[in-house]
C-alpha cells in the first residue's frame, strides 16, 4: 500500500522471506541485482503498469510475471515504455503475463527495450516472440541450456559472441536476422556444435556492407561432438561466403569445427563472384578439422590474402596431391604461408617436381614449417626453388 513508492533497490540480499509489491502501482524501477533470497524466485509484477526498469542480474529469480495487455485498447497498456531489462547471470527460465503460465521466456510484450542481454542465463531453454533492435554483443553467450530462439533480431554494431558456448542450441530457423548494420560476428557460433551451417549462412546472408570480420565465427564448433550422418553440421553449403565481400578477417573461423569438405562453391556468390575478395587474414582458418581433400585451386579464390599461416594445419585426413601450380593466382600482398600444411600427415607432396611452387608469391617473407610433419612429403628441394622469393 505504498502508493507513491517509485523505486526499490534490494541488492546482494539473501535474507528476505516475504516479498509483495502488487499494491505499489507507481513503481518504475526495481533493482534486485545478485539477490538470492528464495522469496523472489517468482517475481509477481502483474499490477506494475508503470514499471520501466528491471534488474535481476545474478539473482535467484526463476519466473517473472509481467502485467498483461488484454487488448490493444486496454486501459493499461504496458510494454512499449518498459526500456531496460537486465537478466544476465540470473536463474531466469520463464516470462509470462498476467496469471497465464509459460514454458519459455515469452518476449511478446517487451517491444520497447533499449538494451537486452541473456548472457550467462544458464536455466533458459526456449525464447519466443523476441523482437529486439540494438547491440547483440554477447547476447546469448554462455546460455548452456538454450535450445531454441524464435522471433526477430535487429543488430546495430557488433554481434560478436552472439551464441558463444550455446552447447545445445539447435533451433534458430524461426529467428529472423536483420543484420544490415552488423559489423562483427567474431566467435558468434563458437562452441555451438548443433547449429547447422545453413543457419549460419542465413545470418551471413542478412548482413550488410558493414560486416568486416567473422574471425573465429565457428571456432571449436565441434566441441568434442561427433556428427555421424549429419552432413549439415560438417559441410559448408554453396555460396556460404557469398555475402562476405567486405570481410577482412576469417582468422580461426573454422578451427576445430568438424568440417569434412570444402567445396569451391562456398567461396563464391550465386553469380560466381568471389565472396572473400577483400579478406587478408586466413590464420589457421580451417585448422584441426576432418577434411579429406582440399581444392587445388583454392588460392585464386582468396585474391587479397596476406596471411595464410596454418590455413590447413592439423588436418591428418587430407589425401590431396599438391600440384606445382598450387599458388598460382596468389595475391601480390601474400607474405606468410607458415605452417600452411603443418600436420597434414596424408598430404601427397613430391617436392622434387615442384620447382615453381613458390614462384607466384613474389612478396613472400615467411614459409617456415610449410610442410612440417607432412610424413608423405618426399623428394629433394630443387635448385632455384626460392629464386623468386627475394624477401624471404
Amino acid at each position: 500500500n505504498c502508493k507513491g513508492l517509485e523505486s526499490i533497490s534490494l541488492q546482494n540480499n539473501t535474507a528476505i522471506t516475504s516479498f509483495n509489491i502488487l499494491l505499489c502501482p507507481e513503481i518504475k524501477e526495481l533493482n534486485l541485482t545478485n539477490n538470492r533470497s528464495i522469496a523472489i524466485s517468482t517475481l509477481d509484477l502483474t499490477t506494475l503498469y508503470n514499471l520501466t526498469n528491471l534488474n535481476i542480474g545474478g539473482s535467484i529469480v526463476t519466473r517473472i510475471k509481467f502485467p498483461l495487455n488484454s487488448s490493444s485498447t486496454s486501459a493499461n497498456i504496458w510494454g512499449n515504455n518498459f526500456k531496460s531489462l537486465n537478466i544476465a547471470g540470473s536463474n531466469l527460465k520463464y516470462i509470462s503475463y498476467g496469471e497465464s503460465e509459460s514454458d519459455s521466456v515469452d518476449m511478446k510484450q517487451l517491444t520497447g527495450l533499449n538494451t537486452l542481454s541473456f548472457k550467462n542465463c544458464n536455466n533458459i531453454e526456449k525464447i519466443i516472440n523476441l523482437n529486439y533492435t540494438g547491440s547483440c554483443y554477447e547476447m546469448f553467450s554462455q546460455c548452456t541450456l538454450l535450445k531454441s530462439v524464435r522471433g526477430s533480431l535487429n543488430c546495430n554494431g557488433s554481434a560478436s559472441y552472439l551464441f558463444y558456448n550455446c552447447l545445445v542450441l539447435n533451433d534458430i530457423d524461426n529467428l529472423t536476422f536483420n543484420f544490415s548494420n552488423c559489423s562483427s560476428l567474431t566467435y558468434a557460433f563458437s562452441y555451438c556444435p548443433r547449429v547447422k551451417y545453413s543457419s549460419i549462412k542465413r545470418v551471413l546472408d542478412n548482413c550488410g556492407t558493414l560486416l568486416t570480420t567473422i574471425a573465429a565465427i565457428c571456432y571449436n564448433k565441434r566441441a568434442s561432438t561427433t556428427y555421424e550422418n549429419e552432413p549439415d553440421l560438417t559441410n559448408l553449403p554453396n555460396y556460404f561466403f557469398g555475402n562476405c565481400k567486405n570481410v577482412t578477417s576469417v582468422s580461426s573461423a573454422f578451427y576445430n569445427s568438424g568440417l569434412e569438405s570444402l567445396p569451391i562453391s562456398a567461396f563464391v556468390d550465386s553469380s560466381g563472384e568471389y565472396g572473400l575478395s577483400k579478406c587478408n587474414n586466413f590464420h589457421i582458418t580451417f585448422g584441426n578439422n576432418k577434411l579429406k581433400s582440399i581444392p587445388t585451386n583454392i588460392i585464386k579464390y582468396l585474391p587479397s590474402a596476406k596471411n595464410l599461416d596454418g590455413l590447413f594445419i592439423n588436418n591428418p585426413e587430407i589425401t590431396t596431391t599438391i600440384p606445382n601450380t598450387f599458388f598460382n593466382g596468389a595475391s601480390s600482398s601474400l607474405e606468410s604461408i607458415s605452417g600452411l600444411f603443418y600436420g597434414c600427415t596424408k598430404l601427397n607432396v613430391d617436392i622434387t617436381n615442384m620447382k615453381d611452387l613458390l614462384k607466384p608469391i613474389t612478396n613472400l617473407k615467411i614459409a617456415s614449417l610449410l610442410f612440417s610433419n607432412c610424413t608423405k612429403c618426399i623428394g629433394q628441394v630443387p635448385s632455384g626453388f626460392f629464386a623468386n622469393n627475394v624477401n624471404l
